[in-house]
């Protein structure tokens, strides 16, 4: 009977891992060689292929430096398996662009964090169009 016990809280402890991470190797300092994009379609927590149309206000206070409370409270529960002790978390976006296909923009954001969890490097990359600018109106 203890025999089982162990072998059950480990085998939960690498399945809890192992979804706390798309896959990229995050610094202590919250910075990453190469990023690894979570498939939108396939990966994503809630209705496969479905993100959200972000509020701009809360986009805009997104900063270096907030706390995963703060980023959860202006951008939502991350869009993909990515639990509160993951060092990254990614979302899709969706921005109502004229004179793009069907008139909209989706993007994806990836927010990496230190070894503090403050949010330290902030990614965009570009769905659909793949050659949009991400968000859209932004230089």
């Amino acid at each position: 009977m203890f025999g089982f016990k162990p072998f059950v809280f480990v085998s939960l402890s690498v399945a809890l891992l192992s979804a706390c991470s798309s896959g990229t190797v995050v610094t202590g300092e919250g910075t990453a060689d190469k990023l690894i994009w979570p498939d939108p379609v396939k990966d994503i927590r809630f209705e496969k292929g479905k993100g959200i149309y972000p509020n701009p206000v809360n986009l805009e206070k997104v900063y270096k430096g907030a706390t995963k409370s703060q980023l959860y409270y202006l951008l939502g529960t991350p869009h993909f398996d990515e639990g509160l002790s993951a060092r990254e978390w990614d979302y899709v976006f969706y921005f109502p662009t004229p004179g793009v296909a069907q008139g909209v923009t989706t993007c994806q954001y990836k927010v990496l964090f230190d070894k503090q969890k403050i949010a330290r490097s902030f990614y965009w990359k570009a769905v659909e169009p793949a050659d949009a600018v991400c968000p859209p109106g932004v230089k």
